[in-house]
């Protein structure tokens, strides 16, 4: 077997601090640790292992999380998960590591489990199953250092967006700071003497599916859930039914979402851009401020989504128990609005749409650098990354269009 079952031939005194790794501790696809936690050995319980500096971990439950680490320390760890140790001879652990990473294997396991509600890998099947491998270790080696730098450009990337999530939320602080700061100097008025109207949606039976290119639809709640418009939240309009043009949501639109989970309930997103044929659901209204209000729609989007103000619209949510809470058009008109002067909101509202042009960039980097790190995991595991195909491909630019994207 190329990482066959073992015992770990460390031991802790009872009084010995050690990491103490559970699930909920490995991010999914990547093996990153959050939350580190130490514990005294004699209080991690029965249901661990000690690993080592040379021990895998595949968690078993629920495969499709993808929860695969390389610790490459010492510690304990919960029985879910699988401890292997490669055979160096055979097979480097880095290699492993990526492959069981890989769609190739997710797409194997994630079949071969037992339990609805919790499911786990059948073990058999995990342990019969053949790793492809060069059997040369040199080789190995040479495809196990590009995945790692294509894996820690992902990592930099995802880092670097990180950083640029928490772009907005700084430049409100800096030029409004706390909305909801009683010793503000800044005038407040209802939200309803500041919008021309709240335009309700319409959300009739759609078809179970998003629509086409040339397709009329209705947004769902996913659309604006996270604060940033997603057009493709859509289901498809039945053919017989005629749309309201009336709905249709445009370039511009401030979106709010009336009815959610008490979490969600009030998440407001901006349109910067959109689909043709998109109409607006009953749960979410569209807020159209009055043109003499002197308040931009840039300012009021950040403004309602500011965690102090969203913690007021969760305040006048009704709602039954068991039902999802709902704020009516009567009680969001009586949300006291800040409203700092409109020279500094205009202001803002450029740097607004500067700091979404990066996102979208970013995004859009992302989104290559991750289709390139796939491909590169497909050649690596079908045979195909060869020293031939790197040196073929690499040369014309492969590692650099990766570092490109990640820096992007």
């Amino acid at each position: 077997m190329l990482a066959p079952k073992f015992s770990c031939g460390v031991e802790f005194a009872p009084t010995d601090d050690v990491w103490n790794l559970t699930l909920d501790q490995i991010t999914s696809g990547t093996g990153e640790i959050i939350n580190r936690q130490t514990v005294a050995y004699s209080d991690a319980g029965s249901s661990s292992f000690v690993f080592d500096e040379d021990t895998l971990l595949y968690s078993k439950l629920r495969p499709y999380l993808n929860k695969v680490v390389w610790p490459q320390e010492r510690g304990v760890a919960t029985t879910e998960l699988v401890p292997l140790k490669p055979d160096r001879d055979l097979i480097l652990p880095g290699y492993l590591l990526h492959y069981l990473r890989s769609p190739t294997f997710l797409n194997y396991i994630v079949g071969r489990v037992a339990g609805a509600k919790m499911p786990r890998v059948v073990m058999d099947d995990f342990w019969a199953h053949e790793v492809p491998h060069p059997r040369d270790i040199n080789e190995q080696a040479r495809i196990v250092e590009l995945l790692d730098q294509a894996d820690a450009l992902r990592r930099q990337r995802a880092e670097a967006d990180a950083k640029l999530a928490r772009l907005l939320p700084a430049l409100f602080r800096h030029h409004f700071g706390d909305p909801t700061d009683s010793n503000s100097a800044v005038s407040t008025k209802p939200l309803g003497s500041l919008l021309k109207s709240i335009d309700s949606g319409d959300s009739p039976r759609c078809l179970d599916r998003q629509a086409g290119p040339d397709e009329w639809s209705v947004l769902k709640l996913g659309a604006v859930t996270w604060g940033r418009f997603d057009d493709s939240q859509n289901k498809a309009l039945p053919d017989d039914m005629q749309p309201d043009a009336s709905l249709e949501v445009s370039t511009g639109d401030l979106l709010f979402a009336r009815k959610n989970t008490l979490e969600l309930v009030g998440a407001t997103a901006l349109v910067r851009e959109t689909r043709p044929k998109l109409l607006l659901p009953d749960l979410i209204f569209r807020l159209v401020p009055r043109e003499d209000a002197k308040i931009t729609k840039e300012y009021l989007w950040c403004l309602l989504s500011h965690p102090s103000m969203r913690n007021r619209l969760r305040s006048i949510a009704s709602g039954a128990a068991g039902s999802m809470p709902n704020i009516s058009k009567s009680r969001l008109e009586t949300i006291e609005i800040p409203l700092p002067p409109h020279t500094t909101q205009l202001v803002f509202s450029r740097q607004v749409h500067a700091a979404l042009d990066l996102e979208t960039q970013a995004a859009a980097s992302a989104a290559k650098l991750e289709t390139l790190f796939q491909t590169l995991l497909h050649r690596a595991f079908t045979g195909e990354l060869t020293a031939r195909w790197r040196e073929a491909h690499l040369r014309e630019g492969v590692q650099q269009e990766m570092t490109r994207h990640a820096r992007t």
